[in-house]
């Protein structure tokens, strides 16, 4: 009888434990507009222009800006490396924080794979932040599937799931191991200003510096085009 009053309790904590860890998590509803352009310059050399607005606290403000340009080389049909930078600028109500990045990628498009199209892409990045003095590195695997509702038909399903692991500590505060995740699924609509538009549910899980992880509900909203 003691034996199983003691199991019940060691399972009451833990069910405890696990609902504090939960409501410990910080939630906040958010959209994010995203627009992306790339296509061939040369024959081999490519361009990539990219812009983002995220407004946050419950889609009330604007909270962070992208703009990421860069310069790719097709390798082989599929097989494409970049380099370029990209400007963030983070905005809450108490302050704004500037974000100078040098990045380099490789991307991968083996093909068709259970009638849809497979991507994968592993992004370097160099961090400048204006509130410190170090250079934070951070790795970033992105896989991506898309495929269509019907065989030939302009409407598809889309996934992607993107991990991003700090390699170091800075001085600014990131800290080195598992950073987030971000896993999109979503519609691709048909072509529109020669763009393919994808709207979609975003969630984005930060492992932050203290008790409080970071769970943001997003509303994508994506075009991404070729010039």
């Amino acid at each position: 009888m003691v034996h199983k009053f003691r199991l019940a309790l060691t399972a009451a904590a833990l069910l405890i434990a696990n609902m504090s860890a939960a409501s410990a998590t910080q939630n906040d509803a958010q959209g994010w507009l995203n627009v992306t352009y790339q296509g061939h310059i040369s024959d081999h050399w490519m361009g990539w222009a990219e812009i983002q607005g995220r407004f946050g606290e419950d889609i009330g403000r604007l909270s962070q800006l992208l703009i990421r340009p860069g310069l790719g080389y097709e390798i082989q049909p599929g097989l494409t490396v970049w380099a370029g930078y990209a400007r963030v600028e983070s905005i809450t109500a108490a302050s704004q924080i500037g974000e100078n990045r040098i990045w380099q990628q490789v991307v991968w498009s083996p093909g068709k794979i259970f009638d849809g199209t497979f991507t994968t892409r592993m992004r370097l990045e160099e961090r400048f932040q204006s509130n410190g003095n170090s250079t934070g590195w951070r790795v970033r695997q992105w896989f991506r599937y898309e495929r269509p509702f019907q065989p030939g038909g302009d409407i598809s399903l889309v996934a992607t799931s993107e991990t991003f692991f700090a390699i170091n500590n800075t001085d600014w505060g990131a800290r080195g191991g598992f950073d987030q995740t971000r896993n999109f699924i979503g519609i691709g609509m048909p072509d529109f200003l020669n763009a393919r538009l994808e709207v979609g549910y975003l969630n984005q899980y930060i492992n932050r510096i203290g008790p409080n992880d970071r769970s943001n509900h997003i509303i994508s909203i994506s075009l991404l085009g070729r010039f």
